[in-house]
């Protein structure tokens, strides 16, 4: 992970799934990004991250509901809706794509990408993250364009 970091010159981050939340197990990289609170042992809600979302593409629909519908209560009892929109447009650019993707959706100015880790029976237990600034990864870069 940390060469993947240094080649890639951001934060790369391993966060474990842990029943509807996320528990960041690894983070490595050296760039100075105010805006990511996320460290080893940070615990949250699976979709307020760009891994929990990577996690949650690969769940059954069923599973998925109850999930959102775990992680919007935790979301409205500890932040208010103030980020329901934003969380929401990470969820739909994700879809899009078929992995992980924020675009400065939820914090500005902070892009991320993330992968999910199956297991041997191909369930995602974890997710691998990339996290940098958006001069770093722009949306050209995603599109292959540049």
């Amino acid at each position: 992970m940390q060469a993947f970091a240094n080649r890639m010159a951001g934060i790369s981050l391993l966060l474990l799934r842990s029943r509807n939340e996320y528990v960041c197990s690894v983070r490595v990289g050296a760039l100075p990004l105010s805006g990511l609170m996320v460290y080893p042992g940070t615990r949250r809600p699976l979709f307020t991250s760009v891994g929990g979302i990577a996690i949650l593409l690969t769940l059954p629909d069923d599973e998925v509901e109850a999930v959102l519908r775990d992680n919007l209560m935790q979301e409205i009892a500890r932040r208010g809706s103030a980020r329901l929109e934003a969380l929401q447009k990470m969820r739909e650019r994700s879809a899009r794509h078929g992995f992980g993707v924020n675009l400065g959706d939820v914090v500005p100015g902070l892009h991320a990408f993330a992968a999910p880790v199956h297991n041997g029976n191909g369930d995602a237990f974890a997710a691998l993250c990339l996290m940098g600034t958006a001069e770093l990864y722009d949306e050209g870069r995603l599109n292959g364009t540049r």
